[in-house]
């Protein structure tokens, strides 16, 4: 029966962990009510508690330290149950889109309930990592502030899908992004004209008069635009995110000489007839979408975790050691 205890407990007690991981420090929460980990581990916990009482009753628990050590096991397992379901019917589990250049304050549930969160996030910048410089996505990365009636000053922080912020008993989770409309988004663009250069912000499709009089325009746009290094040919990958971002520049000359060219963010300067150009950044183009959770009784959570491995791992050292000195 102590064999029994002791597997129940101990597989009882690492699945519910996993359970309240997948629902608390997910980005993408499961519901608890159909968490399988959660029922499981629940099942586990009764067996082991019954064959616990029965070890007590049946005095095959004789010491009182065995007797405190497995009431500290289960007390601390029937904490972390109790707290998972208080914080199912009163937590939150929320999402925020936001744009770069906007301050968010509303997030919306799976319901698509409308919620008024607590503070508001401000998204300054989003971009992507990629591995060793190649086209794999590494990581998603938002730079935001948080403005709260607290702190009006606001606090800065970087988030990505493996760096969560935590504000306020609030989790935010890097959860997704992409990009937006187009038309109104503004392409900050350095023009060097005769060893002079120009900020000027451009828009897709739109003239812009550069200082020398002549005219240039950005007339298409791919978030994803790359080029074959055997045969220097293009091909677009199908995303919605700014992998390698490249802008095809029509500019007329003094010699009324059109001329058309890519030009890709990351290789900086590039030379477009007798001008150079840089695209320096695309604002107010790529969004965030952030997982907001509260959990309410995550503190006691984390008790209860403490006092079940305690529990559990000082009642199986006394088994262990009480049975080497019986051989």
């Amino acid at each position: 029966m102590t064999l029994i205890t002791l597997i129940s407990a101990f597989l009882g007690a690492g699945v519910l962990f996993l359970s309240v991981a997948t629902v608390n420090f997910s980005p993408s929460p499961e519901a608890l009510s159909s968490n399988l980990y959660f029922a499981f581990s629940c099942f586990l916990i009764l067996i082991s508690l019954l064959s616990s009482i029965f070890l007590i009753t049946r005095q095959k628990a004789k010491k009182k330290i065995d007797i405190l050590f497995l009431v500290l096991l289960h007390f601390g397992l029937l904490t972390l149950v109790a707290s998972e379901i208080f914080n199912f019917y009163f937590g939150k589990n929320l999402f925020l889109y936001v744009k770069e250049g906007m301050q968010v304050s509303k997030a919306f549930a799976s319901d698509e309930k409308i919620i008024d969160l607590p503070f508001s996030i401000e998204l300054k910048n989003f971009y992507i990592e990629t591995k060793n410089g190649n086209t794999n996505v590494d990581n998603y990365v938002s730079d935001i502030v948080i403005n709260s009636p607290e702190d009006k000053a606001g606090v800065a922080m970087k988030i990505s899908v493996n760096n969560p912020a935590f504000f306020s008993g609030w989790n935010i989770y890097q959860y997704d992004a992409g990009i937006d409309s187009v038309e109104n988004s503004p392409v900050e663009v350095e023009i060097e004209i005769n060893g002079q250069r120009h900020n000027i912000f451009m828009q897709l499709e739109k003239k812009v008069q550069l200082p020398n009089g002549l005219y240039i325009q950005i007339s298409n746009f791919s978030p994803a635009l790359f080029k074959n290094q055997e045969d220097h040919s293009l091909y677009v990958k199908q995303t919605e995110i700014m992998i390698n971002p490249a802008y095809l520049f029509e500019y007329l000359s003094k010699d009324n000489k059109f001329t058309k060219k890519w030009v890709w963010q990351k290789d900086g300067q590039s030379v477009i007839d007798d001008i150079k150009v840089r695209v320096i950044d695309h604002r107010d183009i790529e969004y965030s979408v952030f997982s907001v959770t509260n959990k309410p009784a995550r503190s006691f959570s984390y008790l209860g975790m403490v006092l079940a491995s305690l529990g559990l791992i000082c009642f199986s050292i006394r088994k262990f050691t009480a049975r080497k000195h019986v051989v």
